[in-house]
């Protein structure tokens, strides 16, 4: 996952838009953002509704 929001944020770099502070964050946040919300949101409601 971190290498693909980091190949965006260099492809989106080489096209000439602005690359900040926030934006690097955002690309290696979004992984363990992602990762926190899938453990303790989604798989317990999958196991409530029997579907993992």
């Amino acid at each position: 996952m971190r290498a693909s929001c980091s190949t965006a944020v260099i492809i989106g770099f080489l096209l000439g838009s602005l690359v900040g502070i926030g934006t690097v964050v955002m690309a290696l946040g979004m992984g363990p953002l992602i990762n926190f919300f899938n453990k303790h949101i989604n798989i317990p409601i999958l196991r409530c509704n029997g579907l993992y």
